[in-house]
This record gives C-alpha cells, sequence and structure tokens, in this order.
C-alpha cells in the first residue's frame, strides 16, 4: 500500500506491509485488506494501483549481507496508544525554540533513533535529567513542563537517588 509519510515522504520508504487480502477484486478492482490494530483509522479498500505483490527478498542471493532483524512488535495499552521502550538517550538539541532529543528505542538499530520533543518525554523523565547532568555536568536549565519547581542538584543525581 502506498502512503506518504509526513513532510519528508521522499526519505521514507513509499510501502507499508506486506498486508493478506480479505476480499476481492470487486467490479471497482478494489481490495479489501486485512491490517493490524494500529492502522485502524484507514480503511480497508484499497484500490488496485495503489497495491504491489510482496516478494519475499532472497537473502542467500548476497552473501555476507547482513540478514535484517525483525522489528519488535509495539505495545498498544487499554486506552490505545502505543508504548516504546526507550534504550537510552543519545543527543539534544534545540529545533525551532523547542527543546528535542536524540532517543534510541529498544529493539531498534541506533541508526533508526528519533528527535521527540520534550513535551512527549514525561515517562522517561528521570533518564533526562540524569543525562543532562552526565553530559554537561550541571542541573537542567530550562524548565520541564511535567515538573512543578523539583530542585535537582548534582547531588540528586550522583547520589543514587534516580
Amino acid at each position: 500500500m502506498y502512503t506518504k509519510i509526513g513532510r519528508n515522504h521522499k526519505l521514507g520508504g513509499p510501502w507499508l506491509g506486506p498486508f493478506n487480502v480479505s476480499e476481492g477484486p470487486d467490479k471497482h478492482n478494489n481490495y479489501k485488506l486485512v491490517l493490524p490494530d494500529i492502522m485502524k483509522g484507514i480503511h480497508p479498500g484499497i484500490h488496485r494501483t495503489h497495491l504491489r505483490i510482496y516478494l519475499r527478498p532472497n537473502l542467500e542471493a548476497f552473501p555476507g549481507v547482513p540478514t535484517p532483524h525483525p522489528q519488535q512488535p509495539v505495545v498498544i495499552d487499554a486506552s490505545g496508544n502505543e508504548l516504546w521502550a526507550v534504550e537510552k538517550i543519545l543527543n539534544d538539541r534545540i529545533y525551532r525554540r523547542k527543546r528535542q532529543f536524540l532517543i534510541h528505542w529498544k529493539g531498534y538499530d541506533e541508526i533508526e533513533a528519533t528527535w521527540e520533543p520534550l513535551e512527549h518525554l514525561e515517562a522517561i523523565r528521570d533518564d533526562i535529567w540524569t543525562y543532562w547532568f552526565n553530559t554537561y555536568n550541571q542541573a537542567i536549565p530550562f524548565e520541564v513542563p511535567w515538573t512543578h519547581n523539583d530542585v535537582w542538584s548534582a547531588r540528586t543525581c550522583n547520589g543514587g537517588t534516580l
């Protein structure tokens, strides 16, 4: 199935899948796909021009090329939100006047790390404070949106209270 992914859709792969076909073709050449729960907002009826036959890669054709590791499945909580496990924080930056952190996700290669805004990282606030102190050797100089006058000193970060 073809889809544009964000503003930089040219850099991402244009195809998603493979998906099983449950019905089709109908009189208009539409197929009904079996989509995973994470794609529940997408209508499963797709026209044939947006579909391609999936060919499994022949991994024996190129000896010496490492086999790709299968990605970990995404965990979905009871409210339907995706839960991702963080391996470590790699870097930080200010992008469009907002603080972002480069997150290496557990189960994925480091090249697939993503820049995440500070507002989305409340669940790993202790990791952020530890990263900041270990990188810059000072307390966080900016306001963290989910705290209310929390004070973190060098002793707090090194003292093992995190």
